[in-house]
């Protein structure tokens, strides 16, 4: 579908067998993740060029206030890892990079991140403020009402309460960064639709919880290894850091949250509205009498998985029609 296309660069391949047999998702997943590993490892060293800075600053603020008497202060501890919340921006180059894997579309890796760093940061920076003063309420509700359930069982139920907010929050986190990049949403809307794509896709999200908390598991396992002083182990660490961790957690997320997006968003909407599409854009309907119908354009179509202004494809299709002149009209 035009829809899909990417560009002007986008080039036609060999293409699949329409009877073949189709790939399960386990296999094209570690297909995609083979075949772009080192793709995924250049992705996560431009992101580390915008987290270590600031996990940098974190950790000298951390050190100014263990050194103060507001050490034993838990929120005072959280306070120091807010510039984290400035990372918005880079998160939006390493979704939209990671997404395009998925997707099996090419991109030019280090541009396009920076595109999507500049054309997505405001609202990318309001996600990751969102997700960061979260993590700290809801981790400070749970902590606090586990410490009151010691003297009241009745206090089992907000922290419960707590821990359900906790799974929904983790779950919006798949999708709000996803969407900010792919679609062209208010904030409002992008937090509803995130909140109920964590409910529409349950089963889903508990399998990329679980695929996550393996990734981060073995960083773990690594971290521990390299706290008990072997050589070896800090040097997996550190690769594990710098080439795999963000990209890979990025790019699973993506794998399963992108088809769901697609399915419950993209889709239906774009079957209610063809004339918001590229292709009805370059290709409108024409009337009985073979002329052009007369509609006024929308001034957003959809084209290489997000809504972009409809100048950008006519400015594409300017440029194919001056690459190719036989395809001119006289």
């Amino acid at each position: 579908m035009a829809i899909f296309k990417f560009k002007s660069y986008y080039k036609m391949g060999p293409g699949v067998s329409k009877d073949g047999p189709e790939e399960s998702g386990f296999v094209r997943y570690f297909k995609i993740f083979g075949r772009k590993f080192w793709s995924l490892a250049y992705v996560n060293l431009i992101y580390c060029m915008f987290f270590a800075p600031l996990l940098l600053v974190s950790f000298f603020l951390l050190h100014l206030t263990m050194r103060s008497s507001a050490a034993n202060n838990v929120v005072m501890i959280f306070l120091c890892f807010a510039p984290l919340a400035l990372l918005g921006p880079a998160n939006a180059g390493l979704v939209k990079i990671t997404r395009e894997f998925v997707r099996e579309e090419p991109c030019f890796i280090w541009s396009d991140f920076i595109e999507a760093f500049r054309k997505n940061w405001k609202q990318s920076l309001c996600v990751s403020i969102f997700q960061y003063v979260g993590a700290v309420a809801l981790f400070s509700a749970v902590t606090f009402y586990y410490g009151l359930m010691g003297n009241s069982v009745i206090y089992a139920v907000p922290f419960g309460l707590s821990l359900l907010f906790c799974v929904i929050f983790l779950f919006m986190s798949f999708y709000l960064e996803l969407m900010a990049v792919t679609l062209n949403l208010r904030l409002k809307l992008l937090f509803k639709n995130a909140a109920l794509m964590s409910f529409i896709g349950l089963g889903r999200n508990f399998l990329t919880l679980l695929i996550c908390g393996l990734i981060a598991g073995i960083e773990a396992v690594f971290l521990i290894m390299t706290l008990s002083a072997t050589r070896s182990a800090m040097l997996l660490f550190v690769a594990m850091t710098l080439m795999l961790l963000f990209a890979w957690t990025a790019y699973s997320v993506n794998f399963m949250a992108f088809p769901a997006i697609k399915r419950y968003i993209i889709d239906p909407y774009y079957q209610a509205h063809p004339e918001e599409t590229a292709e009805a854009l370059l290709h409108p309907a024409e009337t009985a009498e073979g002329e052009d119908a007369f509609t006024e354009p929308p001034e957003y179509v959809y084209e290489n998985g997000r809504m972009v202004h409809r100048s950008v494809v006519e400015k594409h299709s300017i440029f194919e029609d001056q690459g190719n002149p036989d395809d001119r009209k006289a």
